[in-house]
């Protein structure tokens, strides 16, 4: 199910309850190995730097403000919309839960910001 997508490109999802991307381009799922899917809320961020010379950008996932997987992601597709809570344009993968906080930035925030926006956020859901 979709956390945060753009489609035909790559997205961010729980497949029985276990976090992965997944990269249109290369039809491949990156698991965390981590099921989320335990009751609790989580703090899921997932940011990329671009990797000289290539098209394929460096992906990392965080989770409650630690980094869980790095991995490559060709991005290709910039013209999709982006869609949270969903994957598809049919909503056929919609997140069965909530979504409290959705930020988009215009640059890679590094490790210690997204630990950063963690910690001032977390008590908000008895993290």
């Amino acid at each position: 199910r979709g956390i945060i997508a753009r489609q035909f490109n790559y997205g961010l999802f729980l497949n029985n309850g276990v976090l992965v991307t997944f990269d249109w381009f290369n039809n491949a799922t990156r698991s965390t190995g981590i099921n989320i899917a335990n009751g609790t809320w989580n703090y899921v961020t997932m940011t990329f730097s671009e990797t000289s010379g290539t098209p394929s950008n460096n992906a990392i996932i965080y989770l409650n403000g630690s980094s869980v997987l790095t991995c490559t992601i060709k991005l290709y597709l910039q013209t999709m919309p982006l869609q949270i809570a969903s994957a598809t344009n049919d909503f056929s993968q919609v997140i069965n839960g909530n979504i409290a906080i959705g930020q988009v930035y215009n640059r890679v925030l590094s490790a210690t910001e997204v630990l950063q926006n963690y910690n001032a956020t977390k008590s908000r859901f008895g993290l």
